[in-house]
């Protein structure tokens, strides 16, 4: 609309594949989606992407560079572009463009316009995939927790077991029970503790809502100083 434009689209580089697909705009369609990859040296869209240069084309059929297999993945035929770079930071995510202007011909002013909205564009496509990329982190992140919690719990329990059975089975000297209810006091310790990382996981995730509480925390001290009295009397 601001462009006066047939035709506008937002298109993203692959530079895996060295190709460009659409984000959004008139020719965006998922179903289509294959259809409507090009490389990037066979078009004027893909030029710019190449080089971050801005290409202004009154009449496309003149113009080395465009390319017009594109033209036959639909019912539309270009006439005139205006293509502009989606960079932010000196890197080129990939390029704006608008296709045959409603009445006259694409200008500075148009281009000019269009380098104004491209660095808005760049800058939110720019959030959207630092956004996905903290997702998938979070996701590795609360996965690998996951498994690291699971995989201390199932000895530290079978350590449990075996201590409680030595205590209630009988242990002659009192120093060695001693020892004993140290070694399940920390095992007991270690265990909670992998139960918090899986916590913090699911934390990291959204899933758990925090209920802030009051906490005993002279009894907390007090557990805490019987641990170590049982080693430093």
């Amino acid at each position: 609309f601001i462009l006066d434009a047939k035709r506008c689209s937002i298109l993203e580089i692959d530079w895996d594949t060295e190709s460009l697909r659409p984000l959004g705009g008139d020719i965006f369609d998922p179903e289509r989606d294959d259809l409507l990859k090009w490389g990037l040296d066979n078009s004027i869209a893909g030029w710019v992407a190449r080089t971050g240069e801005t290409a202004l084309v009154t009449n496309v059929g003149l113009d080395s560079r465009y390319n017009e297999a594109i033209d036959g993945t639909g019912d539309f035929e270009t006439h005139q572009i205006i293509c502009v770079p989606l960079s932010v930071q000196g890197r080129i995510l990939g390029v704006v463009q608008a296709i045959n202007k409603s009445s006259g011909d694409f200008d500075e002013l148009d281009l000019n316009l269009l380098q104004l909205l491209a660095t808005n564009v760049a800058i939110a496509l720019e959030n959207a995939r630092y956004s996905s990329r903290q997702q998938e982190e979070a996701k590795q992140k609360a996965e690998l927790y996951s498994v690291a919690s699971h995989g201390l719990r199932s000895p530290l329990m079978s350590i449990l077991t075996s201590v409680d059975w030595i205590l209630e089975t009988g242990v002659e000297k009192a120093t060695h029970r001693d020892q004993l209810e140290d070694i399940r006091s920390q095992t007991f310790s270690l265990a909670s503790f992998t139960s918090e990382i899986l916590d913090m996981s699911r934390i990291e995730m959204g899933h758990v809502r925090i209920d802030l509480m009051p906490v005993a925390i002279i009894v907390f001290i007090k557990k805490m100083l019987a641990t170590f009295e049982r080693r430093v009397p």
